[in-house]
């Protein structure tokens, strides 16, 4: 017999922060709208360096709220994938890594995003 699982509310403890939500709020967060277009603004940064430094093209494909998966299903979370699109960018990113190395550009945040507030 399969075990049942147990929807409760998540508690989350970092730096004197507690976090309380529930599994519908997390779901409503990881596919909220800002949340899709942060992603998709590290993408562009992303996808910037990788074509810069191969000289190849990058491509990316946005799955978020209410789009249907390959599988048919609604998509769960927001996601970005950043994919090669050309000979030249297969070739960059299998040689060098270009790709791999660009994701670094990600981590700084992209144009338009305010920097998030600081202590006290």
């Amino acid at each position: 017999m399969a075990k049942k699982r147990n929807y409760q509310s998540q508690v989350f403890r970092a730096k004197g922060v507690r976090l309380v939500f529930s599994p519908k709020e997390g779901r409503n967060l990881l596919t909220s709208p800002e949340v899709t277009a942060d992603l998709v603004g590290r993408a562009e940064a992303i996808i910037a360096a990788a074509d810069a430094s191969s000289g190849g093209k990058h491509v990316m494909r946005v799955n978020g709220r209410g789009v249907r998966g390959a599988r048919g299903r609604v998509a769960r979370r927001s996601r970005v994938a950043i994919i090669t699109a050309d000979a030249r960018a297969v070739i960059g990113s299998a040689k060098e890594n270009t790709l791999v190395r660009a994701l670094g550009a990600g981590k700084a945040d992209p144009p338009g995003n305010p920097p998030p507030p600081g202590p006290g």
